[in-house]
């Protein structure tokens, strides 16, 4: 069940405080009563408090794959092997040490995740594999997407490709975060 809850805290002593939990829930009615029975009968409940995350721009995403559409149709390739090569080149990585024998698993299960999850094999040992795990733009921060969507922006003016003036660019990937 998952919960959004806004605290209000009245200090107590120098080191506690009553705490009103105010819960809004985005569950099914069943277990937000099964929750509410379950603290009426006493029982243990561990709960854990994340600050919500603002949802982000599709504008920004979009763009990125009009961008990349335009580009795989100047280059003549799949749009899906222009974002592959995005990811590579302006994308944020993970270096990960794993052994040799671990690489094939990693990558399927890696690449279980999304078509821009990449891994890169760089230099191998006699046991080891040194990789370059890379995510895909979905979980990337505005800053990340910024970087992401400069490259595109570069990689198509390259190759004489319109882009959008750079004050609705930084709009749209200012909106990234929201």
């Amino acid at each position: 069940m998952k919960l959004i809850a806004v605290k209000e805290m009245e200090p107590v002593s120098r080191d506690t405080a009553d705490v009103t939990i105010r819960v809004t829930s985005i569950a099914g009615l069943a277990e937000v009563s099964e929750a509410a029975m379950g603290l009426k009968a006493g029982k243990a409940w561990e709960v854990e408090l994340h600050p919500t995350k603002r949802k982000r721009s599709l504008s920004a995403n979009a763009y990125a794959w009009v961008l990349m559409d335009k580009l795989a149709n100047k280059l003549g390739c799949s749009k899906i092997d222009v974002y592959r090569e995005q990811v590579r080149v302006y994308g944020t990585f993970q270096p990960l040490t794993m052994r040799k024998n671990a690489l094939s698993r990693f990558q399927e299960v890696w690449g279980m995740n999304g078509i821009g999850w990449i891994v890169q094999p760089l230099d191998e040992g006699k046991e080891s594999v040194e990789v370059l795990a890379y995510p895909g733009t979905s979980t990337y921060t505005t800053a990340e997407m910024a970087r992401f969507i400069d490259g595109l922006v570069s990689e198509c003016r390259e190759q004489g490709i319109e882009t959008m003036e750079p004050e609705r660019l930084k709009s749209l990937i200012e909106g990234w975060g929201k």
